[in-house]
């Protein structure tokens, strides 16, 4: 529950993410060939809201597949994620993408609240109180992207499990307690084999 992560248990909280970040230490150094892998097709289909100049932050990115995308296409990219094994691992697959890397552990944290940025991405990466700051990390007319499984996904694959899927219809809720501009909310099957909940939520100017 949120309330437990932000109340009453830090002790139990930093734990946790301690773990988490272990695991996926371990995770990404025992991958034998690691690459980076394609991009979501999230991000294709969406990439008419996107800017081609600015800042862009990729929260939970690890091998920067997706960060990469951001930066070919002209934004100056943050790639963030937990796991400082991993995002050596990006640096050591550097294919020319000009790549910020930030080691930093949001459920503990937050997001670094010294900068603001143009595009802020999660993909598969969802915490309800870190995207719930989002909005105020966004320069004005930034844009906010999230792609995140629904339960309905559990009907075909047993995983992710169902704490970390999002509510049937919890996308338009998000997107209405956001005070973002909805660009586009939609839950469906999607090309990757899952059923996603998609938004793109733009911050008034």
């Amino acid at each position: 529950p949120q309330d437990a992560r932000s109340t009453g248990a830090r002790g139990r909280r930093v734990r946790r993410v301690t773990d988490a970040a272990s695991r996926w230490d371990r995770r990404y150094g025992a991958l034998e060939s690691p690459t980076a892998g394609e991009p979501a097709p999230f991000l294709a289909a969406v990439a008419h809201h996107l800017p081609t100049a600015g800042t862009a932050l990729d929260v939970g990115g690890g091998l920067g597949a997706n960060a990469r995308w951001l930066a070919r296409r002209g934004l100056q990219t943050t790639l963030l994620d937990v796991s400082e094994v991993g995002l050596d691992l990006a640096r050591s697959l550097d294919d020319g993408a000009d790549l910020d890397y930030l080691h930093r552990d949001v459920e503990a944290d937050g997001l670094p609240v010294d900068r603001r940025w143009d595009v802020v991405l999660f993909h598969l990466f969802y915490d309800r109180a870190i995207v719930e700051t989002a909005a105020d990390r966004l320069v004005p007319g930034g844009v906010l992207l999230v792609c995140q499984p629904t339960e309905v996904n559990l009907e075909r694959h047993p995983k992710p499990s169902r704490r970390f899927l999002l509510a049937i219809g919890e996308a338009t809720s998000i997107a209405e307690a956001s005070g973002l501009e909805p660009l586009e909310v939609s839950e469906a099957w999607r090309e990757s084999g899952r059923h996603d909940a998609w938004l793109v939520l733009r911050k008034p100017t």
